[in-house]
């Protein structure tokens, strides 16, 4: 979780911890706090309560809240992204809208939203060198844009594009030339499909790491100017030992139950 609020930049990311889940819940405990999601009638609510991971900060702070995910039309779709079956992405309600209410600090907004997951059986390191993922409104629905270079086919991309539409449908799509997007502060190059003849640029970074870049940018889609979200993953850099060092300023690993004896 990350949040850009009064209190400047704050960071969630916690890593084990106990798990207690059905069809109808998912809790995460550890030492550094709670999060519950659960289904209710069709949506899903959200409840945390969790401490940041201090980076550059003299003490963690707490995050607490709820988000509430209304989603519009519901996909069963999964795709494999890679060409061994290995890595899949489901976009569950990519057309959604959420009502997010911060108690610490204090902030509430809504919007557009939306909801996927990602499911492996090796890590992202092992199946891609690198990826780019963009998602952007449309008036018709929500247009998922994902260009991929598999591990075992070095300098071979795969293309995917799909419409969700906000009645249901769901339709390939095609935006075929590739543009630059400019490197982020790290280094990270970004880049991302448009209309022929079309534009895209950053307006905001929203997230900077060694290896990871997260950003709104402004795009041309089905001949829409439309404002997106775009992620650039380098697993090549995620891979590698000065990055792995990094890490723990970012993400909290719940510590390890001692043995008995």
């Amino acid at each position: 979780m990350h949040i850009a609020g009064p209190d400047g930049e704050l960071w969630v990311f916690t890593e084990g911890g106990r798990v207690d889940r059905d069809m109808g819940h998912f809790d995460l405990e550890s030492a550094h706090g709670s999060t519950r999601l659960e289904r209710r009638d069709g949506e899903l609510h959200i409840v945390f309560d969790e401490r940041t991971t201090p980076f550059f900060q003299r003490m963690p702070k707490r995050i607490s809240g709820r988000i509430r995910l209304i989603p519009g039309a519901r996909f069963d779709h999964p795709v494999e992204i890679d060409l061994q079956g290995r890595h899949r992405w489901w976009g569950l309600a990519p057309h959604s809208r959420a009502e997010v209410v911060l108690d610490r600090p204090g902030l509430r907004f809504s919007g557009p939203a939306y909801h996927d997951c990602n499911q492996g059986t090796e890590g992202l390191e092992d199946g891609f060198v690198r990826w780019d993922w963009s998602r952007a409104e449309l008036p018709h629905g929500t247009a998922v844009l994902y260009d991929v270079e598999p591990r075992r086919r070095p300098g071979q991309r795969r293309e995917l594009g799909f419409l969700f539409g906000a009645d249901g449908t769901l339709a390939p799509f095609e935006a075929p030339e590739r543009r630059g997007l400019g490197r982020a502060t790290w280094g990270v190059d970004r880049g991302t499909r448009v209309d022929p003849n079309g534009s895209a640029k950053v307006e905001r970074t929203l997230v900077a790491s060694p290896f990871y870049a997260r950003s709104v940018i402004r795009t041309t889609l089905g001949g829409h100017d439309a404002l997106g979200v775009h992620e650039t993953l380098d697993c090549d850099r995620f891979a590698a030992g000065w990055v792995r060092f990094l890490l723990p300023w970012r993400i909290r690993r719940a510590p390890r139950p001692r043995s008995g004896g």
